[in-house]
């Protein structure tokens, strides 16, 4: 029994000595690094609680860009960094142990959206990092304007004002109009603030990711991007490929699509591949045979008399009234049609509500809502982006001239350019190169949703024309954001990931089908 007990005591000893050089490892900080164009990284204690799992190790830190020294204070640009790693090593097909691939950088979409990096998601981060099977690290940090990136660009006033008119039944003049006016005061906001907004573009969010490979000190990395992300990692391979080992667009945005010029396209495209997946679809078909003409129909009917419904944000809060317009009607199917749970039901909901059943489009005007008031998105960074990034040789006539193949939504281009915020909301002149289209050799994989609505799968397929040591594939039965939406994604970007040089194995796709599009209340 002696024997045992101090083998025993000898065992629990070891393992707080293990515990404890874990905590140490952990929660020490590594020594600032800095550049010599001002740009630096300050590690600091993380602003959440860690996983403690063994073999696991989160570190946090701020990086402060090139031009951060020259502002005043309340002006500094700082983003949140977090790095993720774990000892876990990608196997080969035969087992054996292949070489770190290099550290993982996540670019975040919108543009304006956050990475999510507090502490109620860090846990979910450390759940697909499993599930992605990636070693080494995983990079993650809020772009400009975003998350818990400082100084923030938001506009309270310009949700108060959203959720103050959505009681009205607008057109959708008054209400193009209302946004207009919107983004006005927020600017004026903002200026007041002393925001500088050249400083909220693609091209300094490529100079940041620049400064922040060199000052984590990798050789090469391997860049994850989603939806407007695509972007910024087009133009990071642009500029500085020398650092990239493999790229991943999901969904993708290429910087040669203007917004407005484009927008047209991108609904009309949107509708189109919903009401072919239908016709093409046996079931669906048989169910909702004028699916497209019984849309257009309540289209007509909410414009002339918009219904209402009402919208239940908490128990203690006050319902809210909403509005249902033809235009409000139509960006609510739109936002549905990210979500591969949310294509199979459109059908089902549309008829239903065309047969004056309103309460079927309740759940469609939650998620409305949602996406209307989520606060980890940055109207005004997107604008700032986006009006940067927009074409400015292209003219009126020009983006005219690109709708008139789609006479329905001429009014809503028409609308968008007699009350185009990029007209006052000045972010700086693009570069010149900015607007071609990419070429290069790092081996890239792009996905694509054939659903997609706002980045059409088309794209990714002119895209991967460009790129000649790209591999492409398209999902069948998803929407937007392919990997974080599909096991199968996360198998082909795990196989690229481990050997970019080689085509991914896409026999998962092959088990993939059409949206089980949902015909009976009963399977909803």
């Amino acid at each position: 029994m002696p024997k045992i007990s101090r083998l025993l005591w000898f065992f629990l000893f070891t393992l707080l000595l293990l515990l404890a050089l874990l905590w140490f490892l952990q929660t020490s900080q590594q020594p600032s690094a800095s550049l010599q164009n001002g740009a630096r990284l300050q590690w600091t204690q993380c602003w959440f609680e860690r996983s403690w799992s063994l073999g696991k190790t989160t570190q946090c830190a701020y990086f402060y860009p090139s031009h951060a020294v020259e502002q005043p204070e309340h002006q500094r640009v700082r983003l949140p960094v977090v790095v993720m790693a774990q000892k876990k090593m990608l196997q080969a097909n035969n087992g054996q142990l292949q070489k770190d691939p290099g550290p993982v950088l996540f670019l975040a979409g919108g543009p304006g959206s956050a990475t999510a990096l507090e502490q109620d998601n860090i846990e979910t981060w450390w759940m697909l990092m499993d599930a992605y099977q990636w070693s080494s690290r995983l990079v993650l940090f809020d772009q400009r304007g975003t998350g818990m990136s400082l100084p923030e660009l938001r506009c309270p006033s310009l949700r108060a004002a959203i959720r103050s008119w959505l009681n009205k039944p607008w057109s959708l003049e008054a209400e193009t109009r209302q946004w207009y006016q919107a983004y006005q005061l927020c600017h004026s906001q903002l200026q007041t603030a002393g925001i500088q907004l050249e400083q909220y573009t693609t091209r300094k969010s490529t100079e940041d990711v620049r400064d922040l490979m060199a000052l984590l000190d990798s050789q090469q990395w391997n860049l994850y991007s989603v939806s407007y992300g695509t972007r910024l990692a087009l133009d990071i391979m642009r500029k500085y490929p020398g650092r990239i080992r493999s790229v991943i667009l999901d969904s993708v945005y290429p910087p040669e699509k203007d917004s407005l010029q484009t927008l047209a396209f991108v609904i009309h495209n949107a509708f189109d591949n919903l009401f072919k997946g239908c016709a093409e679809n046996q079931n669906c078909q048989q169910a909702y045979p004028q699916l497209e003409a019984h849309f257009y129909e309540l289209l007509k009917r909410f414009a002339k008399q918009p219904p209402e419904l009402l919208l239940y944000q908490g128990e203690e809060k006050e319902p809210l009234k909403l509005a249902v317009s033809a235009h409000r009607l139509l960006d609510m199917v739109f936002y549905a049609l990210y979500s591969r749970e949310w294509i199979e039901m459109l059908p089902y909901t549309l008829e239903a509500v065309w047969q004056g059943d309103l309460e079927a489009l309740q759940a469609l005007a939650d998620v409305y809502y949602w996406m209307l008031m989520d606060e980890s998105f940055s109207y005004a960074t997107n604008l700032s982006v986006e009006c940067h990034d927009q074409n400015k040789k292209l003219t009126k006539q020009d983006i005219l001239a690109a709708a008139q193949a789609y006479p329905r939504l001429m009014p809503i281009i028409e609308q968008g350019l007699k009350w185009d915020p990029c007209r006052f909301w000045r972010s700086g002149k693009v570069a010149k190169d900015f607007h071609w289209p990419v070429e290069s050799n790092i081996p890239t994989l792009i996905l694509n949703g054939f659903y997609d609505p706002v980045t059409p799968a088309v794209w990714g397929e002119a895209l991967a024309r460009k790129l000649k040591n790209s591999y492409r594939f398209q999902f069948p039965d998803m929407g937007h954001a392919v990997i974080s939406n599909s096991e199968c994604g996360i198998q082909v970007a795990y196989d690229f990931i481990r050997n970019p040089h080689r085509k991914p194995d896409p026999a998962c796709l092959e088990t993939l089908e059409a949206p089980n599009f949902v015909t009976e209340y009963e399977d909803c």
